[in-house]
């Protein structure tokens, strides 16, 4: 696949996720019980963004602050992007991408 390729199939993507619509509340407070259940070894706080239902998919993005156990101070803070189908019943996490930004 060409870099043009690649770059006209992110654009579409980010076109989608702009345009159609914010997933119901309960889609929203679904997938936000999902990604705290997800567990670390770290205390961690996720907050979701937003939730999109797409072609059978829903796509999330959020906020992560990773915190120290004992402390809770913050060690690291990042948006993300995760992509989850549904297997049977229950959510499954296909895809997932990260971007760091500076601790507060």
């Amino acid at each position: 696949m060409s870099h043009k390729e690649t770059a006209l199939r992110i654009w579409f993507f980010l076109w989608l996720l702009a345009t159609v619509p914010a997933a119901a509340t309960d889609l929203k407070a679904e997938m936000q019980a999902l990604e705290q259940a997800r567990g670390t070894a770290l205390a961690a706080d996720s907050t979701i963004l937003t939730a999109r239902e797409i072609a059978g998919a829903v796509v999330v993005t959020g906020h992560l602050k990773l915190l120290a156990p004992d402390t809770k101070a913050v060690v690291s803070e990042s948006f993300y992007l995760h992509v989850f189908r549904k297997d049977a019943e229950s959510w499954r996490m296909v895809a997932g991408a990260a971007t760091p930004v500076a601790a507060h």
